[in-house]
């Protein structure tokens, strides 16, 4: 009798491309594996649209030297075991990103002066800036060369009298020349840095003593435009030798008491748009027009808005992305963000501002919630605003839904009912089902109440928005927990459907246990490819922790 197995045809008689195709679906190391397994596979696995497609699906999720808009050059200028090699070497780090540290931290070398530390950033993934209260900088070499033992690039004087409170940057696009602006209300002070191992490396090349319209927020320096907040506004200015040239107040509504409330968090920049976000909401606003058109103080239009549920208090942002599409005649700005709530726990956000090429056509804003990394209480707002959507659209001119307003306007905390969603007696069906709680998805079995977790203390998005990092105080403990994350890749379910917000899961990769409580960790740092992490601490110190 003859076997009907014999008529189906087997992997290796199918056509070359189709089976290219079939390789394209699995990982790196299903690849790897399927090369050894015969001649036939294994020579498939050593073509060019192979590696081509898995490097082009890894810079979805993966941080790469080369962002995306360098992606076409990268093919072209390597062979294909280069190309494959970029792959692997992008799979081995991603496994190490999430993987415990091992070695202890390295604290830098303390100097011979004091202060608070107000802030760290890693910058070009290379630069560690740390700034302090008194006026000063430290600017550290995380190159190849000082990996090992970070060695301090160069610094500035502390200043005595008053002290500063904000800072902000600008690389320029040779990432030669690093501009910092330190400012406190009434005064700023902007350096340059060359970053080229020249003899002068540091320069002072704006110093303000008065006429600051507020803390520096943001920076540009080839049209020296300087960002400004107060409480109530916020300044777009142009700044020439030591006075203002042109200024564009964005002045927000500060006749209603609860707009108190919803103070300025952080100011970014998002295209020829400045992106205000606030303890509750946040707005787009236009500022080329205004600076062209005046020097005096204006109001601006109706801005894009939108309204948060939960109370933000700290905001960490990723850089800011354009894409362009000239067959809708489209282009999209866009940041990806992380947002704390004392309480509730951190929010993965998405901005998109879509601005038509065509001036015919409205703007349209998107904010999409992608992850949250819940705390202590549940993430289930009031009945009044229980049909929030973590997807919102918005075009200019239109007013929010006022039935969420006027719920977030009821009081100025947010409530909450105490039944955190992931207790068992909260949506869950069985064991290892996948349920959804209010548009955020999360699976697990059966288990015992959750230990409640402790408060963030400090949080980072990297540039790329690929990678974040957040330090974690255990409640009624001296452990502070460090906790990655990363992007993973998309399912088929989302790139159909779209984004779905998530449960982020605690992967803790570091544990600092401490009864000094100056150990407190402030201010955190990372760099996004090569995962070297630097904490800011109460005491003022640093500690870098190199991937293991």
């Amino acid at each position: 009798m003859r076997n009907d197995l014999e008529d189906v045809p087997t992997l290796t008689k199918l056509p070359s491309e189709i089976l290219n195709i079939i390789l394209e679906y699995l990982d790196v190391d299903d690849v790897l594996s399927a090369r050894q397994t015969c001649s036939l596979l294994s020579k498939a696995t050593f073509g060019r649209n192979l590696w081509a497609q898995l490097l082009h699906d890894q810079a979805k999720y993966v941080p790469m030297d080369d962002p995306i808009h360098g992606y076409t050059d990268l093919l072209e200028s390597r062979t294909i075991a280069e190309v494959e090699d970029i792959v692997r070497k992008n799979k081995r780090n991603g496994e190490l990103w999430t993987r415990a540290r091992t070695r202890m931290p390295r604290r830098l070398k303390r100097l011979d002066v004091s202060g608070i530390l107000i802030g760290l950033k890693v910058i070009a993934e290379r630069w560690l800036l740390a700034v302090y209260n008194e006026w000063y900088f430290l600017l550290y070499d995380l190159g190849p060369a000082a990996a090992e033992d970070p060695t301090l690039y160069t610094r500035s004087a502390p200043m005595a009298g008053s002290n500063c409170t904000n800072f902000a940057i600008a690389l320029d696009d040779q990432r030669t020349t690093l501009t910092i602006a330190i400012s406190s209300s009434s005064m700023m002070k902007v350096y340059e840095i060359k970053l080229d191992f020249a003899e002068s490396r540091i320069r002072l090349s704006l110093f303000l003593h008065a006429g600051v319209p507020g803390v520096v927020r943001a920076l540009r320096i080839p049209e020296r435009m300087f960002v400004f907040s107060d409480s109530t506004s916020v300044a777009v200015t142009t700044i020439k030798t030591n006075f203002v040239a042109k200024i564009a107040t964005i002045r927000l509504n500060s006749e209603n008491l609860e707009e108190w409330w919803d103070g300025i968090i952080s100011v970014e920049m998002l295209g020829p748009y400045v992106l205000i976000f606030k303890a509750r909401s946040l707005e787009i606003h236009e500022y080329e027009s205004l600076l062209e058109s005046s020097s005096a103080p204006v109001s601006p239009r109706s801005p894009l808005q939108h309204i948060f549920t939960v109370s933000l208090r700290d905001v960490s942002f990723s850089d800011c992305s354009v894409m362009t599409d000239h067959d809708a005649q489209l282009r999209v700005y866009q940041r990806s963000l992380f947002a704390h709530d004392v309480i509730q726990g951190l929010f993965h956000y998405t901005i998109r501002l879509t601005i038509p090429l065509s001036s015919e056509s409205p703007l349209s804003l998107d904010v999409l919630l992608l992850g949250v990394y819940p705390l202590t209480l549940p993430l289930i707002p009031r009945p009044t605003s229980l049909n929030y959507r973590p997807s919102f659209n918005q075009s200019i001119g239109q007013l929010p839904d006022t039935n969420i307003v006027n719920s977030i306007a009821d009081s100025p905390t947010p409530t909450y009912t105490h039944t955190h969603f992931l207790s068992p007696s909260f949506g869950v069906t069985g064991g290892g089902s996948s349920v959804r709680a209010h548009g955020v998805k999360h699976s697990h079995g059966h288990m015992a109440n959750p230990a409640p977790r402790g408060f963030v203390s400090a949080h980072c998005m990297g540039p790329q928005g690929k990678r974040a990092i957040w330090v974690e105080r255990q409640r009624s403990s001296t452990s502070r927990e460090l906790i990655v994350w990363g992007q993973k890749p998309q399912s088929q379910s989302t790139i159909l459907d779209g984004p779905e917000a998530v449960e982020i899961p605690k992967q803790v990769i570091f544990t600092i246990r401490s009864y000094d409580l100056r150990d407190d960790v402030s201010y955190c740092a990372f760099s996004e490819i090569y995962g070297t992490i630097a904490l800011g601490h109460r005491s003022g110190d640093i500690s870098i922790l190199q991937m293991s």
